[in-house]
């Protein structure tokens, strides 16, 4: 039977992915594990947000490398525990924490030692953005010929509540510049910040943008003939 002690064999923080580390670039993995009939855990990828970081990847190498295939109960890990919430953040800090079952903490899985709460609140928001706000991003293009859009960014959400590093995931119709106009809107997004046990976090989220036409301007009306 396996060490109920054993500590991981690398730091979490060696995992960071090196692509996600020279862009600057934070994320957020989470990992559904459970244990099969004969004790051993099966985890399968939940979410790897922003996708293309290799964020997920660095989760399980670092799952695969500290749980050895071995029983999960050898671990000291309680029935209940679920989800694994990797947070890669942007100055290099990974944490882990456990999502599914908040009195248990990722030490007592990984070093045996008593539990502590710890809950995970995603970001609240965005605030609602003033009418000229969209105005001054819109697409001249689009808003000559009356065309609306839709984009989808995915973004960090900050300690602040600020959107940074974001990225355009979707955007339509393309060929009129609306998802650069979301990027341009994307520093006046204010959000309630994510918390973990009631600290501030930054945590990754997808954000829809739309783009309503904007109303046509009446004609100015000619001025009256000189008689």
């Amino acid at each position: 039977m396996g060490s109920a002690t054993a500590a991981p064999t690398k730091p979490l923080s060696s995992y960071y992915p090196d692509f996600a580390r020279t862009q600057g670039v934070g994320g957020l993995a989470v990992i559904d594990c459970e244990r099969d009939d004969g004790g051993h855990v099966l985890c399968a990828v939940d979410t790897d947000d922003p996708p293309g970081f290799g964020f997920a990847s660095a989760a399980l190498a670092f799952l695969q490398a500290n749980l050895h295939g071995e029983p999960l109960s050898d671990l000291q890990a309680p029935e209940g525990v679920r989800s694994l919430v990797f947070s890669f953040e942007k100055d290099g800090r990974v944490t882990l924490a456990l999502a599914a079952a908040p009195s248990v903490s990722p030490e007592m899985v990984f070093h045996g030692l008593e539990p502590r709460p710890t809950i995970i609140s995603v970001p609240v928001g965005p605030a609602p953005l003033a009418a000229n706000d969209l105005a001054q991003v819109y697409p001249a293009e689009a808003a000559k010929q009356h065309i609306g859009g839709r984009v989808m960014l995915n973004c960090m959400i900050d300690i602040q509540g600020e959107a940074t590093s974001c990225a355009i995931v979707s955007e339509t119709p393309q060929g009129y510049g609306f998802g650069d106009a979301a990027l341009a809107l994307a520093p006046k997004l204010v959000f309630k910040p994510g918390t973990r046990d009631g600290e501030p976090i930054a945590l990754a989220v997808r954000i829809p943008i739309s783009f309503s036409p904007l109303p046509a301007q009446p004609d100015s009306p000619s001025p009256p003939a000189r008689k």
